[in-house]
């Protein structure tokens, strides 16, 4: 099974790879919290994944736990608070997409499903939302020894 670190590594690549129409990448920050450095000063789109908890499932003799993670997305529009949680919506599509039903080619997880979106701040023209996102990891079937 893929280490979480691994899954986390993927979840970022995907949002890092994300685009716009001219091909200018759509967040100039995109980073793990809690697992790597402190990040650098914010810049503005930001994007920030981080892994929650894990639920073991019961049943059955193939260790399978569901994985929690979520991504903040943060942005900053000087014409205000409307117009950040307009550019905040584009965002939101964009890394949702990027990630729900993609298992990242990673043995031993399922593919992602976004549970929510949640706004989490609005301040000054400054806006951040929640996406949270479920897995699955599949353990290897303990042998009997």
């Amino acid at each position: 099974m893929a280490t979480t670190a691994a899954i986390e590594d993927e979840v970022l690549a995907a949002i890092t790879a994300l685009v716009d129409g001219d091909g200018n990448q759509l967040f100039n920050q995109v980073d793990s919290i809690g697992r790597k450095d402190t990040p650098p000063p914010m810049s503005f789109p930001a994007a920030f994944v981080y892994f929650l908890f894990a639920r073991k499932i019961e049943g059955g003799p193939r260790p399978t736990y569901d994985l929690f993670f979520d991504v903040v997305i943060m942005t900053q529009n000087l014409e205000g608070e409307q117009a950040a949680a307009r550019d905040s919506y584009a965002l939101n599509e964009a890394v949702r997409d990027a990630i729900q039903g993609k298992d990242f080619g990673l043995a031993g997880v399922g593919p992602f499903e976004c549970l929510d979106i949640r706004l989490g701040d609005l301040e000054g023209g400054a806006i951040a939302y929640t996406l949270g996102f479920r897995t699955k990891a599949y353990l290897a079937v303990p042998s009997r020894s």
